[in-house]
């Protein structure tokens, strides 16, 4: 059995030298491995050349304003074509980085992806293209208010993203204005055997309309509570057949059209707490919620009028 390694690189010197129109990122840095369960220092990015069994890089408490297009060049150890295949995880939590650019993580074959915490304000446009073997992308607790287009293009094997406690508003819109169906490329090859879920929680997100979801069919868990939801359109939800838990705490919702609870039928867990329900609701929600045998969640108790 191959022992697993971490890697933990500390950045101690960001250095941008232009020789021949090539920037180079990340000299001067500190590696340090565990071989076999013994801790080794490494002072060359190189050598991890030596380090087959390296499936994990984590950088953490760094201050990293920008990551650009070409940072993990010098990194061997992080390109496809070397004998390090198995990478898979990248952890970037919490190191101050506020903007991602253009294919800065081309030809990685990582399989999670970590950026929590960062104060990350821009994405540009391809920042995630063609991850293809990409399933978990952590984005949570940063300062993000919009998200491009084209984010996603061509990396289709997502299993859960996190955007929670963030700034969103809405999706994306294409040229002409339109609604786009934002999520049905990254969850394309989701099903109903494995576990998917799409956080969306602490937002400001004030409406969901039919193309929210459109495409992406088969997300087990979505999660909007804690934004500003006064409304949820009566298709958003109609070709989620895998939905299996629906987050709504904590937003501005006062009722949810029957072709909802049409869907909801088969959902296992409905969150539904702190919402202004309209009392006419609150009782159809009870006499739902016994119909279906479902846990009631709403926190207001029906008043009859006579």
């Amino acid at each position: 059995m191959l022992s697993k390694c971490l890697v933990f690189i500390t950045c101690a010197m960001i250095c941008q030298v232009e020789t021949y129109n090539y920037v180079q990122f990340f000299n001067y840095i500190t590696i340090k491995i565990y071989r076999y369960d013994e801790p080794v220092t490494l002072l060359q990015a190189d050598t991890i050349n030596d380090e087959p069994n390296v499936t994990e890089i984590i950088i953490e408490d760094e201050s990293i304003p920008v990551l650009k297009s070409g940072t993990f060049n010098n990194l061997t150890l992080l390109k496809y074509i070397t004998v390090l295949r198995i990478l898979r995880i990248i952890n970037l939590n919490f190191n101050n980085i506020k903007t991602i650019t253009d294919n800065i993580f081309a030809n990685l074959t990582m399989s999670r992806l970590y950026l929590k915490g960062n104060g990350i304000k821009t994405l540009e446009e391809m920042a995630f293209y063609n991850l293809s073997n990409l399933e978990i992308l952590d984005l949570s607790s940063n300062h993000i208010e919009e998200l491009p287009r084209d984010l996603f293009y061509q990396t289709k094997n997502l299993k859960n993203i996190d955007l929670s406690y963030n700034r969103l508003k809405s999706l994306p819109i294409d040229n002409l204005k339109r609604r786009i169906k934002f999520f049905e490329e990254p969850f394309t090859f989701s099903n109903i055997h494995e576990e998917s879920s799409l956080d969306l929680s602490n937002n400001n997100l004030t409406y969901i309309d039919n193309y929210f979801f459109k495409g992406a069919n088969c997300i087990k868990r979505i999660f909007l509570n804690n934004n500003n939801l006064e409304g949820i359109s009566k298709d958003s939800f109609k070709e989620m057949v895998c939905m299996d838990t629906i987050d709504l705490e904590g937003n501005y919702l006062k009722e949810l059209p029957n072709e909802i609870l049409k869907v909801l039928e088969n959902t296992n867990y409905i969150n539904l707490i702190n919402n202004p329900w309209y009392n006419n609701f609150v009782c159809k929600y009870d006499v739902w919620c016994q119909t279906y045998n479902k846990t009631n969640t709403v926190d207001m108790n029906c008043t009859y009028t006579y």
